[in-house]
């Protein structure tokens, strides 16, 4: 992760409903200009931008378009009402950088001059778009587990089918599962679940 290797900001990656990066309590919800585009015309991201405002304090939520090249002046009346739309209904600015080095500036800046060292950590989730990644994710949502970790297990175990049937020894074989965790993922796949 560039965000921990170019800047020094610890990262752990999970499963997120709403946003792709969390900085502390800070939402960031990333979009190039082209999916910003299409959001637009679907009115998902006014479903997003609601979502954002419903989970996290009002000034704690921001949209960032990466925008590799210019914008066709036919699309500035959507864009730039949609940005407006977002700003006065949901009080979430918009900004556009030029590129993903700009993006993870930003992200780095925002975690050092807002959160400072009261905050440890920033999550960053990819878009889960392969069968691979909602193993990986299905596994990371369980207390404990890192993308690394679930990596790991899959790799050993090939299916989550498989991992579901594994023994609390077994999934102590891990490096990094202790038995505690084994317990609690031996639990989480095999308790009753609880109204």
């Amino acid at each position: 992760m560039r965000l921990t290797t170019d800047y020094g900001i610890p990262v752990e990656v999970e499963h997120l409903e709403v946003a792709d990066v969390i900085i502390g309590d800070i939402a960031v919800e990333r979009k190039t200009m082209s999916g910003f585009i299409n959001d637009i015309k679907t009115k998902r991201i006014f479903e997003q931008a609601y979502n954002m405002s419903r989970n996290f304090k009002k000034n704690h939520s921001i949209i960032v378009i990466i925008s590799d090249n210019l914008l066709a002046p036919k699309y500035y009346p959507m864009v730039y009402g949609a940005i407006a739309r977002i700003w006065c209904s949901f009080s979430i600015p918009t900004i556009v950088v030029p590129n993903m080095d700009a993006y993870l500036r930003l992200l780095a800046s925002i975690y050092a001059n807002k959160l400072g060292k009261k905050y440890r950590r920033i999550v960053p989730m990819r878009k889960i778009e392969t069968v691979r990644d909602m193993q990986i994710a299905m596994l990371c949502a369980i207390r404990g587990i890192n993308e690394k970790r679930a990596v790991k297990m899959l790799e050993k175990w090939r299916t989550i089918k498989n991992i579901v049937n594994c023994t609390i020894e077994q999934l102590t074989s891990i490096k990094g599962i202790s038995v505690e965790m084994a317990k609690r993922i031996y639990d989480v796949f095999n308790s009753e679940f609880q109204t």
